[in-house]
């Protein structure tokens, strides 16, 4: 392979346990002409096992990234694969790795992207939760009954793939478009999140006013009843006093003797009575109109309210 390779691609070991491991993988990143290689937390130095594995790829080992956590390893990428030998229940982009899609080929070919491809621990590969935080999966087919690769041997069919990618002549042209780091990724769904919790506080609120308003309504409403029954029933009591007046009237202008007036009352002070009774009766039903009135008008403002938060709640 005469052809240079310039793309910037780092190959990420996550939490190896193998010094040997290491050591291969070493010697096949440097074989498909890349130069990069990072661990993640590993769980063994790099001791001269890896070295002796490495052959000729020592200075790959020497130059070894060493990241404390999986988040500072991606902080800085803007295009990260991660590699599984089986198929996952996360629903996320997924390439086998001999049929990567010509639109992420031209992502991996341009001179802005920092790309990084992950492989898992020795053990039990990358979790769930590490996966989602990668924009691709590549998937290596292999045998069904057993499709457990070893790390060093994994990353050589990657590789070799990928290079195949970077220095084919004048078939993926390099996009230079601008490309979001994983950090800013991070720290744009960190503030969605923020928003959408907010948004849904905002919601809950609005709902909870939502029921207030229908409960202070329900309570309004069986009160406008009680009152109507209370109005109708003192109408009717003020028709009746009314009638009551007014037939005492007529009994007492057909009354020759005076003397025969209940308690002495003038015919004056009769009618006075009647007048005051039936004044203050209608007083009474005055109240009752304005209490009326007013529980009608809180009605209406709920009424508005409410149609009000429905608005909100449907924007």
């Amino acid at each position: 392979m005469n052809k240079k390779n310039n793309i910037d691609i780092e190959f990420i070991l996550v939490e190896p346990s193998h010094p040997g491991n290491i050591g291969a993988c070493a010697r096949a990143i440097k074989n498909m002409g890349f130069k990069k290689l990072a661990l993640v937390n590993p769980r063994k130095e790099i001791s001269e096992e890896a070295f002796h594995r490495a052959k000729g790829a020592k200075d790959i080992l020497e130059n070894a990234t060493i990241y404390d956590s999986f988040e500072e390893a991606l902080k800085e990428k803007n295009l990260i694969f991660a590699t599984s030998a089986r198929e996952r229940t996360i629903s996320w982009p997924t390439f086998s790795v001999h049929k990567i899609d010509d639109e992420v080929k031209n992502e991996i070919c341009s001179l802005k992207s920092k790309t990084a491809v992950v492989f898992g621990r020795e053990d039990n590969g990358l979790s769930n939760k590490e996966l989602q935080k990668c924009h691709y999966h590549l998937i290596i087919p292999a045998n069904d009954d057993y499709s457990s690769l070893n790390l060093s041997h994994a990353l050589q069919i990657v590789s070799f793939e990928l290079m195949k990618i970077v220095t084919t002549e004048n078939k993926f042209m390099p996009d230079e478009k601008e490309f979001v780091t994983s950090e800013e990724n991070e720290k744009l769904i960190e503030i969605s999140e923020k928003k959408s919790n907010a948004l849904n506080l905002e919601l809950s609120e609005i709902r909870e006013n939502s029921i207030e308003i229908r409960e202070r309504k329900a309570s309004s409403t069986a009160t406008i009843d009680g009152l109507s029954k209370r109005r109708i029933d003192l109408l009717e009591r003020i028709e009746n006093e009314l009638n009551l007046a007014e037939k005492d009237v007529f009994e007492f202008s057909n009354l020759k003797d005076q003397s025969d007036l209940p308690d002495a009352l003038t015919q004056e002070e009769l009618l006075d009575e009647k007048k005051r009774e039936r004044d203050k009766l209608g007083s009474v039903n005055l109240r009752a109109d304005e209490e009326t009135s007013k529980y009608e008008i809180e009605i209406k403002k709920m009424e508005k309210d409410r149609s009000d938060l429905v608005t909100a709640i449907d924007k």
